[in-house]
């Protein structure tokens, strides 16, 4: 064989090579790439699909076979392995990066191979991020830093201009802490609503302005759980209100409470202790008494990301129990519009059996507005 023909040889050998390599390039091109998928096991059944998230009772998982979320108990996982990296939020402020390869023992498997995977329990287990949405969202990683906070402030605005001008402002600041054994929520409100008459042909800027409302509050409450179901708890709340000449009002309680019914979607719970209630009034009047302090709360989550909570307090007097009460209510509702905006529609009430002089006893509220949610 000559030089000559080794080259030509060579030569042709290259050029198949290279017409190979564009057809393959033109088909990988061309054919959509495998869809990459999650695995799960559930008592014998492999399913396909994704996981969205872990949770301290088990993985939440979107199958290929139709739409919803499915909830898995860790305890029904037989095999798990995830394509993509996962956050997992567990313990006091620990963050572990990996792919989600098994449960073992309890233990959700975090990692490449399961030798050297980190071993983390399902008790201590928090959430997860997946590793798209943490490293692109700063909401995600700022609720990994303060992960047992929980922060919602609320605006609401209306304003006419007619022959009667009105306007009103609503603003709420809500800061909640939980963590086992305890829970802390503490925050304040404000709102303003005024009105002005120009029937009168009077001009823009003259006619004396009316205050409609004009009131803050402030409130805390803190619960220590003692058993499962049973909790202690603490709570003070204070009002400022001028157009129910309403100088301040403190009601602090204290007592026991028992979570009467739970489940994974929400929970309604009931406490009663002692108060004592402080009222002052515009003028220098004032009334005081000791009370007993009974309360109900509920919280659930809706579909669509929805959620509701209500509760009631109501403190009669211990000297007088059927005459002299305070009676206050709160119900909500947040739908929400974004990561981090809901819409929010709130109704309150407070009765006061005893009232200023000129006030009437009942002040009901109703406010719609935007809730930024941290």
């Amino acid at each position: 064989m000559t030089l000559a023909s080794t080259g030509l040889s060579i030569s042709s050998r290259a050029r198949a090579l290279a017409q190979y390599a564009i057809v393959a390039l033109g088909l990988a091109l061309v054919l959509p790439a495998p869809l990459l998928a999650d695995t799960v096991t559930v008592k014998g059944t492999a399913l396909k699909g994704k996981v969205v998230g872990v949770t301290p009772d088990g993985i939440d998982f979107e199958t290929d076979y139709g739409d919803g979320v499915l909830k898995i108990p860790y305890g029904d996982i037989e095999h798990l392995a995830t394509d993509d990296n996962h956050y997992v939020l567990h313990g006091e402020d620990a963050l572990t990066e990996g792919r989600l390869i098994g449960v073992v023992d309890d233990n959700l498997l975090v990692g490449d191979d399961p030798e050297t995977a980190e071993r983390i329990s399902t008790g201590v287990i928090l959430e997860s991020y997946s590793e798209e949405k943490f490293e692109t969202s700063r909401w995600s990683r700022l609720q990994s830093d303060f992960r047992y906070w929980n922060v919602n402030f609320d605006l609401a605005f209306a304003l006419t201009q007619a022959t009667i001008d009105t306007s009103a402002f609503s603003t709420v600041l809500e800061l909640r802490r939980e963590k086992d054994p305890t829970r802390i929520r503490f925050g304040a409100s404000y709102r303003l609503s005024t009105t002005k008459d120009r029937s009168k042909n009077l001009l823009p800027g003259q006619g004396k302005k009316e205050t409609l409302e004009n009131e803050i509050r402030g409130w805390w409450r803190s619960e220590w759980d003692l058993a499962k179901r049973i909790y202690w708890y603490s709570e003070m709340s204070a009002e400022y209100d001028s157009v129910e000449r309403l100088s301040i009002r403190l009601d602090p309680t204290v007592g026991a409470g028992y979570r009467i019914f739970e489940h994974d979607k929400g929970w309604l719970s009931g406490d009663v202790g002692f108060g004592y209630v402080y009222q002052r009034y515009f003028g220098g009047d004032t009334e005081k008494y000791p009370a007993l302090a009974l309360g109900l709360e509920t919280d659930w989550d809706l579909p669509f990301d929805s959620h509701f909570n209500w509760w009631i307090r109501y403190l009669p007097s211990l000297e007088d129990f059927v005459n002299v009460y305070l009676l206050k209510t709160e119900a909500s509702l947040t739908v929400p519009i974004i990561e981090i905006l809901a819409f929010k529609f709130t109704v309150g009430d407070i009765y006061n059996s005893s009232p200023a002089t000129n006030s009437r006893n009942n002040t009901f509220t109703t406010t719609a507005g935007l809730s930024f949610t941290f």
